[in-house]
């Protein structure tokens, strides 16, 4: 008979918000809870692997965390920027919004 491959297990308080979705979800699925939140942690292993390399990187270096993160803003706006012109159609014309004089 094969062994069953033991996971460690951890606990957490969800927030009210995330309990209610992850009991409805489960209600539909019909899956646990725990076994919804496990799938959804899953598939955010490249986002924690990326944090992990983002803080090492960053550990006991402030100049080159500020940096790093100047960086990540400004490459974060171009991509919203790019996202909004995107959605633009061709026959809407773009509202251009200006600042008041002296503002």
């Amino acid at each position: 008979m094969a062994r069953k491959t033991v996971r460690p297990r951890i606990s957490f308080v969800p927030t009210v918000q995330v309990q209610e979705l992850l009991e409805e979800l489960a209600v539909l699925s019909g899956q646990s809870k725990a076994s919804l939140a496990s799938e959804m942690l899953d598939e955010v292993v490249p986002v924690i692997r990326g944090q992990i390399e983002a803080l090492k990187k960053v550990a006991g270096r402030p100049e080159e965390a500020r940096k790093w993160v100047e960086d990540y803003a400004q490459q974060a706006v171009r991509d919203i920027s790019q996202a909004v012109l995107d959605l633009d159609t061709p026959n809407k014309p773009r509202k251009i919004h200006r600042r008041a004089a002296g503002g």
